[in-house]
């Protein structure tokens, strides 16, 4: 699969959280799976047919491997700005 998308350039940005490598890692101090890669990004893909979709960083690829309903994305972000988390919060 990782075959067919060319891997990220160190300018690259994630297309969930739009921060470039350097940034994720100012932010997180660390790869969130040191022990299995030395990059941020995986391959997402579509768990119906295992077509690959484009790289996202660790955190935005966890997300939409948990939950890839767009509407329940949507309802989540209202329920977190409900309670005033908003990006200038994190």
């Amino acid at each position: 699969m990782k075959k067919t998308i060319p891997f990220p350039d160190k300018d690259y940005e994630c297309p969930g959280c739009q921060m470039t490598e350097k940034k994720i890692l100012d932010k997180w101090k660390s790869f969130q799976y040191t022990n299995r890669s030395k990059t941020v990004w995986r391959l997402d893909h579509d768990h119906n047919n295992l077509t690959p979709r484009e790289y996202l960083c660790d955190y935005c690829n966890n997300t939409v491997g948990r939950c890839e309903s767009p509407k329940t994305l949507r309802t989540l972000a209202k329920y977190l700005e409900k309670y005033g988390v908003n990006d200038e919060s994190l």
